[in-house]
């Protein structure tokens, strides 16, 4: 299955809208942010339920959404990507979302708003919250390999200082 943010881009480009909206909480994910996120969420070695993962995204704050029919738009879309993500990791074959994909010239992926940069930010957000669960089943060699993979996985990372997990 390949990650589609076209199977549903009302959703989509409704839930960017409003993670981008300037009356959401300072830190919220940003849509790419979201998407990197879910990634890590998903690659856990523990089953992670919404409710412990879902008050991250808006840095634990309150969503301010406009009622209650936008919060569950907004929760189907989310959930609509993570079980797209979790689809893929299951199957063994997660693909980087399209609108993920590096750009030319690639210096322009390291760059705040890059989405590769972004996508990297909530991998990295992902990691941070879930570092215990895998430093308790991850050791010796095992630890080398993860560390080159997170170190490949955030390279274009620029995380956000003051960021709360």
């Amino acid at each position: 299955m390949i990650f589609s943010e076209n199977s549903s881009p009302e959703a989509f480009d409704r839930l960017r809208s409003f993670s981008e909206s300037a009356v959401r909480p300072e830190d919220t994910l940003t849509y790419h942010e979201l998407l990197g996120f879910l990634y890590t969420i998903n690659c856990s070695p523990e089953m992670i339920s919404p409710g412990e993962w879902m008050p991250m995204i808006f840095a634990n704050e309150e969503a301010n959404y406009r009622d209650a029919e936008e919060a569950n738009l907004v929760a189907e879309a989310i959930m609509a990507l993570y079980g797209q993500c979790h689809q893929q990791v299951l199957a063994g074959s997660p693909v980087m979302p399209p609108s993920c994909a590096p750009v030319l010239p690639a210096m322009d992926n390291f760059c705040d708003g890059a989405p590769l940069a972004q996508w990297a930010n909530g991998f990295l957000i992902g990691h941070t919250y879930l570092e215990n669960v895998w430093g308790a089943l991850i050791q010796g060699e095992w630890e080398d390999e993860l560390g080159s993979c997170l170190m490949v996985l955030s390279f274009f990372c620029r995380y956000r200082a003051g960021r709360s997990l």
